[in-house]
């Protein structure tokens, strides 16, 4: 196989599987479309007011989980996906060990997590959702259910 013939392939290929040169515009131009509809969504959310209710939490993600069970509402992709990036961070910290609402006043986790939603629902554009999902097979994992809220 020639070398052009083994560059095209390899840019066909998408997501681990072939895909007909013809398609990848199509798919290209329906991630956008998907993440233009997902970003219109979640821009359409209020971020809640405070309910006075104080979450007891031992992980960014298991705070996450909660806010979105006690608002009843989804998280934008990005901050599921930053909530993850600061869990890692703990590993190997002197306080990885210990609940992080004993390390981070519960409140002040809170707002900073509905600052960061605040953020990437006013502002996050549609072409970077697009290139992050295309980059990312398993992007739908930190997209919450549109509807189960």
């Amino acid at each position: 196989m020639s070398y052009l013939a083994v560059r095209r392939r390899k840019q066909r290929r998408l997501f681990g599987e072939e895909i007909p040169s013809f398609s990848l515009e199509k798919i290209a131009g329906t991630l956008i479309q998907t993440a233009r509809m997902y970003q219109d969504y979640m821009k359409r959310i209020p971020i809640p007011t405070f309910s006075g209710s104080v979450v007891t939490f031992t992980s960014w993600q298991g705070l996450a989980e909660s806010l979105k069970h006690l608002y009843k509402q989804p998280l934008h992709f990005l901050t599921n996906i930053l909530v993850e990036q600061w869990d890692g961070q703990r590993f190997g910290s002197d306080d990885e060990h210990q609940p992080l609402d004993s390390v981070v006043h519960p409140l002040k986790a809170q707002t900073l997590i509905w600052l960061a939603e605040e953020l990437h629902r006013l502002t996050s554009s549609p072409h970077h959702l697009a290139k992050l999902w295309a980059s990312d097979p398993m992007y739908h994992s930190h997209i919450d259910p549109f509807l189960s809220y």
